[in-house]
Order: C-alpha cells, then structure tokens, then sequence
C-alpha cells in the first residue's frame, strides 16, 4: 500500500463536507455560482462539467455562467456580484479585505463563513482532481442517488 495514497476515511470526509453544502442556509443559485468560479480560476474542467447542470437547475441561466466565467459582473445583482468578487478575493489570497464588508452586507457573517468554507472546499478539490489528472466522467455524477 501506498504510504501516502488517500484512505476511505479521508474521501468520505471530503465528500460528506461538499455534501453538507446542500444543506447550508445559502441559496443555492448563488452556491452554484460560487463553485462555478471557484472552477473558472481553477482552470477545473471536472467541476465545472460536475456542476453546470446542478447550476441550471437552480436557475442559474447561460447569460450568468458567461459572466462569472469572465469575470464580469456587470449583468449579475449586487448580491451576486458581492459574492463573487469575495471570491475572486478569496481565491488569490487566503484573507479578503477589500470584499469583506459588501459581503457580509449581502449575506450576514454566516453567510460569509459558509462561502468561505465553500470555495476552500472546492479550492481543494480542484487540485486535486487536476494535479492528480482525474479524467473527466462521461456524465455527471447523480448526487441525489448517492
């Protein structure tokens, strides 16, 4: 056995975490548009093609993914546009300062730590999955049925 090879307990873990997700008090339109960017800056195919239908789904339109792929937030709203700058904030640097406020304005402190957790959460598994070159499924996996 590999010494360093991920064990049973550790995949759960990381799994039941980006499950948990669903269950947070975030909308999830806007949690799909978190994870979105979070694989747009990650240059993760995986997630994207594992989330772009959960993200239709929970009315996240074409003109919505253009934007947050792009990085340009100028059709979103605000709460939308605060989240996701608090991202991009996020992702390049491990404290955001300059977002902090407009989104704890847009979604309370709860709402803040939650999107933090998020992006870390899908920070990581998109260095995982690319450094590990996890080729990408066929179709997406059906969460409701796991």
């Amino acid at each position: 056995m590999d010494c360093c090879a991920p064990t049973t307990e550790i995949a759960d873990g990381s799994l039941n975490l980006g499950a948990a997700f669903r269950k947070a008090p975030l909308d999830p339109k806007l949690r799909e548009m978190v994870i979105l960017r979070v694989a747009a800056l990650s240059r993760s195919a995986y997630e994207r093609m594992q989330h772009i239908g959960i993200a239709h789904s929970v009315g996240v339109t074409d003109t919505d993914v253009a934007a947050l792929e792009s990085g340009r937030y100028n059709e979103l709203t605000t709460q939308e546009t605060a989240v996701l700058r608090f991202v991009d904030e996020l992702v390049d640097t491990p404290k955001a300062t300059t977002t902090r406020d407009a989104v704890i304005r847009a979604l309370g402190e709860q709402g803040m730590a939650i999107v933090t957790l998020l992006v870390g959460h899908y920070m990581m598994t998109a260095r995982f999955l690319e450094t590990l070159d996890i080729e990408i499924d066929a179709v997406p996996t059906n969460w409701r049925q796991t």
